[in-house]
Order: C-alpha cells, then sequence, then structure tokens
C-alpha cells in the first residue's frame, strides 16, 4: 500500500510516535518510536527507529509481529494510524542517527510548546540507543480527533 511521503513529513514534524506491537503468539506490547523515514525503493514500507532497549518491542518485530503505529502531531493533533507487519529489525546507520537527533529535537520542542513540559523532563525519555526496524503498510487510518476519526485512508494519504 504505497503513501505520499509528503504526508509523513507533514504528520511527524512534532509528533508522538506510539507502537502497538503483538507477537506471533499473541502477547500485547506498548512502545514509542524515536523517528521514521519511507524510501523509494520501498514504497509500501517505512522505517522506524526503536529504542535499543525496549526488548519487548524488538522481539515482537524481529519475529514478525503485528504493528500498529500512530503519528499524533503535538501541535495540530492530526493523527495517523499505520497498521502492518514487521519484516526486519537491523542496526542503525549514520542517517538514522540524524533522524533520531532530529525527531528528538521536533517532538521535545512541541511537547514544551504546547504542554509547558520541562526539556529536562522530555530530555530523561531519550533512549541512549536505537535500532531500526521496516514495517510493511497494510492500512491506514485518520485518527484525527473529529467525524472521520478511524475512517480508512486511502492510498496516497490523508
Amino acid at each position: 500500500m504505497p503513501f505520499d511521503p509528503e504526508t509523513l513529513t507533514r504528520l511527524q514534524e512534532g509528533a508522538s510516535l506510539v507502537l502497538g506491537t503483538v507477537s506471533t503468539s499473541g502477547e500485547p506490547h506498548a512502545g514509542r518510536g524515536w523517528g521514521i523515514a519511507t524510501s523509494p525503493e520501498q514504497p509500501d514500507a517505512i522505517r522506524l527507529l526503536l529504542d535499543a532497549s525496549d526488548d519487548v518491542t524488538i522481539r515482537h518485530c524481529d519475529d514478525g509481529g503485528r504493528v500498529a503505529l500512530t503519528i499524533g502531531n503535538v501541535r495540530t493533533y492530526k493523527s495517523l494510524q499505520i497498521k502492518g507487519s514487521a519484516v526486519e529489525v537491523s542496526p542503525i546507520g549514520p542517517d538514522d542517527t540524524a533522524l533520531a537527533e532530529r525527531y528528538c529535537e521536533d517532538f521535545f520542542r512541541a511537547v514544551v510548546q504546547v504542554d509547558r513540559h520541562s526539556r529536562a523532563m522530555l530530555e530523561s525519555w531519550r533512549p541512549r540507543d536505537f535500532v531500526a526496524c521496516t514495517i510493511r503498510v497494510e492500512s491506514m487510518y485518520d485518527q484525527t480527533p473529529g467525524p472521520r476519526a478511524g475512517a480508512a485512508v486511502a492510498e496516497g494519504g490523508p
């Protein structure tokens, strides 16, 4: 299911990335994403950065478990949920390190601006290391509060 990478870019600036995973045996787990990217080589997939110390999320993804990622823009409340399957967990590269840094900066800045939380508290959330997970996108849903919340998103994005 290809989607418009520009839609993702607009949503993710200052966004919260909340990830739900389910193992192949049905065990649920909630975690966070720490950066997201698309690739022209894989139009039906996203690359999501995970906290390397989140063993349960990594195990679920490494085993090909189901995932649901909600991307919620802190400033605008525009939200998109992506559902699919984890394809691969891999070490990060230099581009991923820059992506994580940019993501944390944008997200923390937005939370400080909107919710007035202290930057120091938010910095305590920052993972020390990351891994990358490739997720095959199978469906998307508009999760923006309002009358269309929960509606399936047609190919291309909301």
